[in-house]
């Protein structure tokens, strides 16, 4: 789950489930750090159904090692910390806690003094980031590397400021980063208030649809 949540986030092409759970049963790989260790090799020798090949294990090994450089918010927000979001993890940054020492030593009662808060999610980011430590070393020693970037102010403008959004039937890293840029937050569930459910499929009615018709939030194909 936390490979797949890692692979999710940081929207790397070509890797399903059914290879994920592959390198998985292989041994070859036990948290998303392995995953930039990989040989061309062994990806191509991996057995699932249909063996994944030539051209193919060379495609998914140059999107991995495409996604080596990235921004703080972004590494932390892909960690699976419960409670904090990619979005979450930007206006952390945001605020000042802007390297990866100062996450890994901030405490709940700085966290507090950030926007959007509270006092329960600040004590799971300082758990999470506690319980990630083993993973934050080895992904740091296979070669990924966090991107400096200049510390703007929390995004208090734009056309999507103040409303939340929420996707069904798909994920697109790039759009949550085009929503967040312009000021809104992305939902992972439907939430009371949520301004928008952007959905894959109308014909299909999904649970977080029929929450969100329930509460009138407005429905985007």
């Amino acid at each position: 789950g936390a490979i797949k949540q890692w692979i999710n986030k940081l929207g790397i092409k070509e890797w399903g489930n059914s290879a994920i759970e592959a390198l998985c049963e292989s041994g070859l790989v036990e948290d998303p750090a392995d995953l930039y260790s990989l040989s061309y090799e062994q990806l191509s020798n991996l057995q699932m159904s249909g063996r994944i090949v030539g051209r193919k294990a060379e495609i998914m090994l140059e999107n991995i090692r495409a996604k080596m450089d990235l921004p703080l918010y972004m590494f932390i927000g892909s960690l699976n910390i419960p409670m904090n979001s990619r979005s979450m993890c930007k206006v952390i940054q945001e605020s000042g806690v802007d390297s990866l020492d100062k996450m890994r030593s901030v405490t709940v009662e700085m966290l507090l003094s950030v926007p959007k808060m509270g006092s329960i999610k600040a004590e799971k980011f300082v758990e999470g980031i506690k319980d990630k430590e083993v993973i934050i070393d080895r992904l740091l020693a296979n070669g990924v590397t966090i991107k400096d970037i200049e510390t703007k102010e929390v995004v208090m403008s734009g056309t999507m400021f103040d409303k939340t959004v929420c996707m069904t039937g798909f994920r697109d890293a790039e759009m949550s980063e085009a929503i967040e840029d312009a000021g809104g937050v992305v939902k992972s569930s439907v939430v009371k208030g949520l301004t928008y459910l952007v959905v894959k499929d109308m014909e299909k009615m999904s649970g977080k649809m029929k929450k969100a018709l329930a509460q009138g939030t407005i429905l985007v194909d």
